[in-house]
C-alpha cells in the first residue's frame, strides 16, 4: 500500500485532479443508477402492470428513456477518462524525466497499457461495489465481465505505474 501512495503523490496535480473526478463520477452514476432502477422494479413489481395495463406500457418506456440516459452518461464517464489519459500524458512529457517515455518514443502499446490501467483503476470501486449486487440477483452472465474489469483493475495500475510515473 505504501508503494501505492509513493506513486499516487508523486503524479502530478492535474492528472490526479482528473483522475479522482472519474472516481467521483462513476460512484455517483453507479449510486444513482442503482437507486432508480430499484425503485423503477419496485414500481412494476408492486404498482403498475397488475391492474393497469397502459400504466405498465409507460413504465416500459420510461426504463428505455433511462437506459438512453444511463447510457448517455456512461459515454461521458469515457469522456472523462480519455481526458484523465491525456492529463497524464501530458503530464509525463512535460517531465522529460530520463528512461520514462517522452512525444517522440511514446507507442500504440504505451497509449493502451494507460488506457486500459486508467479504466480498470477508475471503475474498481463502481465493479466491487456492483459484484455482490450480481451476486444477490443472480446474473451470472454478468459475472466474469465485472472479474474480469476488478482483475484488470488490480493488476494493470501498477505496471501502469511503474512504467509511466517516476518516483
Amino acid at each position: 500500500m505504501s508503494s501505492v501512495k509513493r506513486y499516487w503523490r508523486a503524479l502530478g496535480d492535474a492528472p490526479r485532479a482528473a483522475i479522482k473526478k472519474v472516481i467521483r463520477f462513476q460512484i455517483v452514476l453507479f449510486l444513482a443508477t442503482t437507486v432508480v432502477f430499484g425503485l423503477l422494479a419496485y414500481s412494476v413489481l408492486h404498482g403498475a402492470g397488475a391492474d393497469d395495463p397502459v400504466g405498465a406500457l409507460s413504465l416500459v418506456g420510461f426504463t428505455w428513456l433511462l437506459v438512453v440516459v444511463v447510457l448517455g452518461f456512461c459515454i461521458y464517464g469515457l469522456v472523462l477518462v480519455s481526458r484523465a489519459h491525456r492529463a497524464v500524458k501530458s503530464w509525463l512529457f512535460d517531465l522529460e524525466a530520463p528512461g520514462y517515455p517522452t512525444k517522440e518514443t511514446w507507442s500504440r502499446q504505451d497509449g493502451l497499457l494507460l488506457g486500459f490501467a486508467l479504466l480498470g483503476f477508475t471503475g474498481l470501486p463502481v465493479e466491487i461495489a456492483g459484484l455482490p449486487l450480481l451476486i444477490f440477483l443472480q446474473d451470472w452472465s454478468s459475472l466474469p465481465g465485472t472479474i474480469l474489469w476488478i482483475v484488470l483493475g488490480i493488476v494493470l495500475p501498477p505496471i501502469a505505474a511503474r512504467r509511466f510515473i517516476p518516483l
